[in-house]
């Protein structure tokens, strides 16, 4: 018996050591980040592994501990990553509320920001966006009042690098917004970068100066990308890939114009209605017997008496009412997209390469002038060359130094 107890005694002592120890060389883990989304936690793990920072994963995998000397360490390295991107709450905030004492205040404003955390992982689901929160201003109905503001939403997004935006884009991301928001237009919807820059302003006018001009530009340089592409794309077909470089300037009127213009044609006559209205009376008068007289009464057998007056009355009256609708054209004309006035058009284009066989090297050989003719053609066609308002192309056959070899200025 003692030396069973004096066994079991040693036992524990050597269990409680072997605990100790271990307790001792485990480093104390502590908290990195909580409520992460599965999203940021996988990208989270990921890099910690890379760095060979021991990690454990904690209230499943919401949770990430790190030890506690290498806490600042691994949020700097996940920090200069832009990890985490900040997990978004959506309508998951429903689950674990109860509706037992919560007021309509509560209620309207959890339904808000589940809204926004919805639409922030929404725009999130973009490659080049890493990170977005919304803010939406939902207009509240007052009593007695007859005028109702209109909802707003503004957008801060977190880029990937230095990744960029295209126009399009930010569109589709006001669109999905707008949409997403009863009575919000996808004008009022603003969004920043995390740089600062404005990508899309809310409340813009859209007959103010500076956003005109700023349509213009946009709309200038996209038609000229739009013809260089065109041609590089045409010319590449023949002169070989990556061995042509188009630039086009392109000049051109935006004005605004409204044109609303009625023409009559007199000679273009047409009888709407005729209306003919034709009369014709005749009217005829007797006085019946003779009068009573003297020489009526007298016994003269002879005497015939005197017959009554008679008199007669004709008319006849025509009238024609004739209405005419002369021609008329209405003609309304509104021009905003831009009309071209001028291109100017430059082209390099690279030469042939033959191989010498006595030094065992290419040797640039320049482009022939029928060849030079024949690509000037190519571009003119491509553009929609017209002599009449100053088009002009320049075409240059370019060494791989830099050299102009042949060039052709072609404005005729």
């Amino acid at each position: 018996m003692r030396l069973a107890v004096m066994g079991a005694v040693i036992l524990v002592m050597a269990g409680f050591f072997i605990y100790v120890t271990n307790r001792l060389a485990t480093p104390n883990m502590d908290l990195l980040y909580a409520n992460l989304d599965t999203r940021d936690s996988s990208r989270v793990v990921q890099t910690l592994s890379a760095e060979g920072i021991p990690y454990q994963l904690a209230e499943d995998g919401a949770s990430v501990m790190v030890p506690g000397k290498e806490v600042a360490r691994a949020r700097l390295v996940l920090a200069e990553r832009g990890i985490p991107g900040g997990g978004s709450i959506g309508y998951e905030i429903f689950d674990d509320a109860s509706s037992m004492g919560t007021t309509n205040f509560m209620q309207n404003l959890n339904m808000q920001r589940a809204l926004e955390g919805e639409l922030a992982k929404s725009i999130q689901t973009i490659n080049s966006v890493n990170s977005a929160r919304v803010h939406l201003v939902l207009p509240k109905r007052q009593l007695f009042s007859r005028e109702q503001q209109e909802a707003t939403a503004s957008v801060t997004l977190r880029m990937s690098g230095s990744a960029r935006l295209e126009k399009d884009q930010i569109l589709a991301i006001q669109h999905l917004i707008a949409t997403s928001v009863p009575d919000l237009l996808p004008s009022r919807v603003s969004i920043v970068d995390n740089k600062g820059k404005l990508l899309a302003a809310g409340f813009e006018d859209e007959d103010d100066v500076s956003v005109m001009a700023d349509k213009t530009a946009d709309r200038r340089k996209r038609f000229e990308n739009k013809l260089a592409r065109t041609i590089e794309g045409l010319l590449e077909q023949t002169v070989g890939f990556s061995k042509v470089r188009a630039e086009v300037s392109a000049e051109m009127d935006f004005d605004r114009i409204s044109i609303n213009e009625e023409a009559y044609d007199p000679d273009g006559q047409v009888v709407r209605s005729t209306q003919t209205i034709e009369l014709n009376a005749n009217a005829q008068d007797s006085e019946g017997a003779p009068p009573v007289s003297v020489g009526t009464n007298l016994p003269d057998p002879s005497f015939q008496g005197v017959e009554g007056l008679n008199s007669s009355n004709s008319e006849s009256r025509t009238e024609e009412t004739v209405n005419f609708e002369i021609t008329k054209t209405t003609t309304n004309q509104v021009r905003e997209v831009g009309e071209v006035q001028k291109l100017s058009v430059a082209v390099l284009i690279d030469g042939t390469r033959t191989l010498n066989d006595e030094t065992g090297e290419y040797d640039y050989v320049p482009r022939t002038q029928e060849d030079m003719l024949l690509l000037t053609g190519l571009v003119k066609s491509a553009i929609g060359f017209d002599a009449t308002r100053g088009d002009h192309v320049e075409l240059s056959d370019v060494s791989a130094y830099g050299t102009v070899r042949r060039h052709i200025n072609w404005n005729t």
